[in-house]
């Protein structure tokens, strides 16, 4: 009689990228339809997102709860403000997400998981491994100029992709298991003939902050592209330190970092870079 091979283990960490982290679903989805268990997760800003729904065992839950909304049902989550602080105060969103999936302490999850936010009066990363998860999720998806920083005690915490996009040392380890890492704020294409394609496109106009008459960024997309480039480039040397057994990239250009109502297209994005970066390692090349 044949026996079942057992699951392989991963220690996953997802990395920030505003709506591009909606990729992280798509990757997760390969990963179990392959048999692989996911043992622990840590992410940053939506990678703490997608991480928090998928350790408190709500992943199928949130998906369904997200490919439910219309492009107006998502711009309504955005409790916009005048503040000098930000342009969204971050409430709504999670009152609204948390009459589906209650809020839930850390330790009480099903397995390790781990939110990264910074803080920035005292300058320093902040790392969630125990308490509210919303409160977790909502410090660490705070992206400067966008979300109003979360208060916290003598504390204002916001993205944690500022020091640690990419939080591989943050995911608990556990002996053999797989260190894969996701990275959506890459700069390398996913094909060599979107490098030529890139040069003849003009940016891609925001699906909440557009561009100038003039097709120069605005000044929130010109922050975030900005920001990009320094997530990016701190992910890549996470990535060259700890040096895990897989990477899943995928390209920061592919999507704006509000394209939140592309969530199908996205998670497709995902689940394709995960099926090539996963064929590659299990045919051993």
């Amino acid at each position: 009689m044949m026996r079942k091979r057992a699951p392989k283990k991963v220690a996953l960490v997802l990395s920030s990228g505003g709506a591009r982290g909606i990729a992280h679903i798509g990757i997760i989805e390969e990963l179990e339809k392959r048999g692989y268990e996911i043992g622990s997760v840590a992410g940053t800003s939506m990678g703490a997102f997608v991480g928090g729904m998928y350790a408190s065992g709500n992943f199928k839950k949130f998906k369904d709860w997200m490919f439910s909304l219309s492009r107006v049902d998502i711009f309504k989550l955005f409790d916009v403000t005048i503040s000098i602080n930000g342009l969204v105060k971050g409430e709504r969103l999670f009152e609204t997400l948390s009459k589906i999936i209650p809020d839930q302490n850390i330790e009480d999850m099903s397995i390790p998981y781990a939110a990264v936010s910074t803080d920035i009066i005292n300058c320093k990363e902040v790392v969630f491994d125990r308490g509210s998860m919303y409160k977790a999720i909502r410090a660490s998806i705070s992206i400067p100029t966008f979300f109003r920083p979360l208060e916290s005690g003598d504390s204002y915490l916001v993205d944690g992709g500022l020091l640690n996009p990419t939080p591989i040392d943050r995911v608990k380890r556990n002996k053999g298991d797989v260190l894969i890492a996701v990275n959506v704020e890459s700069n390398t294409p996913d094909k060599p003939d979107e490098v030529k394609d890139k040069k003849k496109q003009k940016p891609k106009k925001n699906s909440f902050f557009p561009f100038r008459e003039n097709d120069l960024p605005g000044y929130v997309e010109l922050v975030n592209k900005t920001i990009g480039i320094m997530l990016n480039r701190i992910s890549e040397l996470n990535i060259e330190k700890y040096n895990p057994d897989l990477v899943i990239r995928l390209e920061r250009g592919l999507y704006g970092t509000y394209d939140f109502h592309k969530y199908e297209e996205i998670v497709e994005r995902g689940r394709e870079a995960a099926v090539k970066v996963l064929d590659q390692f299990e045919s051993g090349k």
